[in-house]
């Protein structure tokens, strides 16, 4: 078949299998997240870091009266911002059962790893004293175009965390919901090597970061796995019916309508 004709068969399968794709429609969004609402474009500064934590743990992290975030930021030797998104950029608040949020650092690379002792332990889904010789984990948000250095060839720079500060590292498969954003999973019962180790792969990143703009990531309403492999914690919410009392996310996300789109 010539070059045409194989074009123009593509083509015309891509039209048909799109032709009956609702604008609501998850699968459509996806292809075409750069014109929906709230979606934001912009170009992450060398000194900014993004983290997705859950939203049960916002108020953990503050602290009361904002003392937790303040304690931080008075062991930082320069300015510290840290902020945790609760709303869109045009003010309208994230969904209310949507278990992510996204914590931005915007701080000196010579204070990320004292910023980053401190919060670990917050970010926890159990309080510090039940996470002795327990795995803690945080997860980064990245760009997609950087997602393969941080793996390295073969990937020997996961496999030299691993090696050099016992940290396990996952680059999840999958972007984040209409987003251009990877995350980035580690692992370490030691809170100090983990977050060294968090410092090694933005190091890694530092200086191609900032090279393109990236679509950012909000959290959103959605189905877990219908997205695949994301990183995101709405994975993590049981949706398998069950003879026990529901929770109230799998009763909310079951009652909800659903349009999307399968073979």
């Amino acid at each position: 078949m010539s070059r045409e004709g194989s074009y123009g068969k593509a083509k015309r399968y891509n039209n048909a299998v799109y032709a009956d794709m609702h604008e609501d429609n998850p699968r459509y969004q996806m292809q075409n997240h750069r014109n929906l609402p709230h979606r934001r474009r912009k170009v992450l500064g060398e000194n900014t870091y993004r983290i997705l934590m859950r939203e049960s743990k916002v108020k953990v992290v503050v602290g009361p009266e904002g003392k937790h975030i303040q304690n931080i930021r008075d062991k930082c030797k320069d300015p510290c911002k840290i902020t945790i998104y609760t709303q869109h950029a045009d003010g309208d608040p994230f969904p209310a059962m949507s278990p992510d949020r996204i914590l931005n650092l915007e701080c000196s690379r010579d204070d990320l790893e004292v910023v980053l002792t401190e919060l670990i332990p917050h970010l926890q889904v159990a309080p510090p004293d039940l996470m002795v010789n327990k795995f803690n984990e945080i997860r980064l948000v990245v760009p997609e175009f950087v997602c393969s250095m941080i793996i390295g060839k073969q990937g020997m720079n996961v496999k030299n965390i691993q090696k050099d500060l016992h940290s396990f590292v996952q680059v999840h498969r999958d972007p984040l919901p209409y987003s251009t954003e990877y995350v980035v999973s580690l692992t370490n019962k030691d809170i100090t090597l983990l977050a060294v180790s968090v410092v090694r792969i933005f190091d890694s990143i530092r200086s191609i970061k900032s090279i393109s703009h990236v679509t950012m990531f909000n959290p959103v309403q959605w189905y877990p796995g219908d997205f695949g492999d994301t990183g995101s914690y709405t994975e993590e919410i049981d949706m398998r019916p069950s003879a026990s009392v529901e929770t109230k996310e799998s009763r909310y996300y079951r009652e909800q309508p659903r349009h999307f789109w399968s073979t």
